[in-house]
């Protein structure tokens, strides 16, 4: 499948080695983006657990047993 890309430039053997390189570019890229979307997320749901926990201890303090 060949795509029409217009560049400004007249060697065929500069063109299509920029327009590869280009490419791969953005698919690294969108690849770093997804990873580093997903490793926020996770990020993101351990820091509302560990204030969750937080909070229910504030709620209901532990019983402090020893004798003074």
């Amino acid at each position: 499948m060949e795509f029409d890309v217009y560049l400004p430039c007249e060697p065929r053997w500069l063109c299509e080695p920029l327009l590869y390189f280009f490419g791969v570019l953005f698919l690294i890229l969108i690849i770093w983006l997804i990873v580093y979307i997903v490793k926020e997320s996770r990020r993101i749901k351990t820091h509302s657990y560990i204030v969750k926990r937080r909070l229910k201890r504030r709620i209901r303090p532990r019983v402090n047993n020893r004798k003074r």
